[in-house]
């Protein structure tokens, strides 16, 4: 790979490397059109609910406008200090041109070509580099040889030694906490409809970000959130905290007490279960582009064998953002490369991790309506993409991982995510989760397209692992699994069509979204 990173790692070889991973299977006969998208094309056409939900929405500006070219106020870091190569740390410079664009109101923080370094022996240590101001970007001159790097030598520590997963990122995006009351929800809804009855509307307005939220233990409300199987008490998260949902939603307008909303919600809304609605802050319009994101990670790595292991070098969070993306960048020798948490509406596309693998590639924690698309992790990170907290409405679309390892689904109650023409491994051990806070996904989990370039597992596939306390998903959906084939146990998916075989669509995302717009190219 280092071979192929002096030639070029331009945006044509990201895109070029994904796709020829991905190349489909080739077959004698068409592909045959799945009945599950049939049934959601006439659900729409005839307004009843669809048995998948609506993805459609998922990404920058909900997929409706490309990602900008912002041409804000530029803030060299050289022209506040930065030296690149000179073998001294960088930081001060780089906090003084974030300073600057931050209190500009907007700006692009730009990188000239040259590695900067962001976390040497004399620097404060475990102290990240924190961006709280909306309209800023990091740019960068390219994120292949020749380009711009971002050198981190020293690892992160924990900030609470005894919580492995609690090392800090290196760059921070930090949005703003929710604020005012929670209102209570007056009104029941229907999952994939898009309005919301409340007590009093009086505190929000037509451009506002909100989260629905539900948190409710009525024994009743846990069954129904995992039926067919029984709750079961070592669910203790689930079970004595309750079922939690928390999704992000931006309002489009008003009427009296009723909010409609962007986006289809993805859940059936009960107003005596509890839900309420709050208003939320997140910066908006923040980008990270054309980077390339180097650690000093070397050791073989060892899943939870202590914090650096699991997180010393993790690059780069997106925390209570929206409207926002990370685009044409590399992560070479990292722990973590991106994690987005409680954010929505963000596209992180055209991604390269390499060098030593590690612990996490991207993963979306408790966010809405993200689109993860043309990731190719070539160092085989121990859980690829994936979700973890109440995430809800995701896609990763056209990713590649290697065939030794799995995507990521976490535990602590994600909901309807699309793994939309993945190539990688298929595998068990590799979702995550502890084992008190299974499932490891809620109802929703779809496949679509799959393609399995590993062995897969012997025999029956079990979505319910009979020999682990992990690995409990709660009825999937699988359609079009390809590649290297596998059996699975049917009595644990919602519906298994075409298993051998892709189908059409080819993609779910791109056909939901081409429906809702009238063909727009997403």
């Amino acid at each position: 790979m280092h071979s192929l990173l002096k030639t070029s790692l331009a945006a044509s070889f990201l895109l070029g490397g994904i796709s020829a991973r991905c190349e489909r299977v080739a077959t004698n006969e068409a592909p045959r059109i799945a009945a599950l998208w049939e049934q959601y094309r006439e659900a729409r056409r005839s307004g009843v609910e669809p048995v998948l939900a609506d993805f459609s929405y998922a990404g920058y500006q909900w997929g409706e406008q490309a990602i900008p070219a912002v041409d804000w106020k530029v803030f060299d870091v050289v022209k506040f200090g930065a030296v690149p190569n000179d073998a001294k740390s960088d930081r001060k410079a780089i906090l003084k041109a974030i300073d600057a664009a931050e209190r500009n109101g907007s700006g692009v923080v730009y990188f000239p070509k040259g590695r900067y370094l962001i976390n040497q022996e004399d620097d404060p240590h475990n102290e990240p580099i924190v961006i709280k101001g909306g309209r800023i970007v990091l740019r960068g001159a390219g994120c292949g040889m020749g380009g711009t790097e971002l050198f981190m030598e020293r690892h992160m520590d924990p900030s609470e030694p005894n919580k492995l997963w609690t090392c800090p990122f290196m760059f921070q995006f930090k949005g703003g906490k929710p604020t005012g009351d929670p209102v209570d929800v007056a009104g029941d809804a229907r999952r994939e409809t898009r309005a919301i009855d409340l007590a009093d509307a009086s505190a929000f307005k037509p451009g506002d970000w909100i989260v629905l939220h539900l948190q409710n233990n009525d024994p009743a409300v846990v069954a129904a959130s995992v039926a067919p199987y029984p709750a079961d008490p070592a669910w203790k998260s689930l079970v004595e905290t309750g079922v939690q949902i928390d999704e992000f939603h931006f309002i489009e307008s008003i009427d009296g007490n009723r909010i409609n909303l962007k986006e289809p919600i993805h859940a059936d809304v009960k107003a005596s279960e509890g839900w309420t609605v709050q208003k939320c802050n997140p910066l908006q319009q923040v980008g990270v582009e054309g980077i390339a994101f180097i650690g000093s990670w070397k050791e073989k790595f060892v899943h939870h064998k202590n914090a650096i292991h699991d997180g010393g070098w993790s690059m780069l969070e997106l925390s209570r953002c929206a409207n926002s993306w990370v685009r044409k960048c590399r992560f070479t020798d990292v722990n973590r490369v991106v994690a987005v948490v409680g954010s929505a509406a963000i596209t992180l596309e055209d991604l390269l991790i390499d060098g030593n693998f590690g612990h996490n590639a991207v993963t979306l924690n408790g966010s809405s309506h993200c689109k993860v698309q043309r990731v190719d992790d070539r160092a085989g990170q121990w859980h690829a993409g994936g979700v973890a907290g109440t995430s809800s409405g995701n896609v990763f679309l056209r990713c590649a991982y290697t065939e030794d390892t799995c995507y990521e689904s976490h535990a602590s109650q994600p909901r309807w995510t699309l793994f939309d023409n993945i190539s990688g491994g298929w595998m068990y051990g590799r979702w995550g989760g502890s084992d008190f806070n299974q499932p490891n996904h809620m109802h929703g989990l779809v496949f679509w397209n799959y393609n399995n370039t590993g062995t897969g597992e012997p025999g029956e596939f079990h979505f319910m692992r009979p020999d682990s306390v992990y690995g409990r998903t709660i009825m999937p959906y699988v359609i079009g699994f390809h590649g290297n084939p596998q059996a699975w146990d049917t009595n644990q998916v919602a519906v298994l069509e075409s298993n051998g075989a892709p189908v059409q669509p080819e993609s779910l995302y791109e056909a939901q979204f081409q429906l809702r717009t009238a063909g727009q190219t997403p």
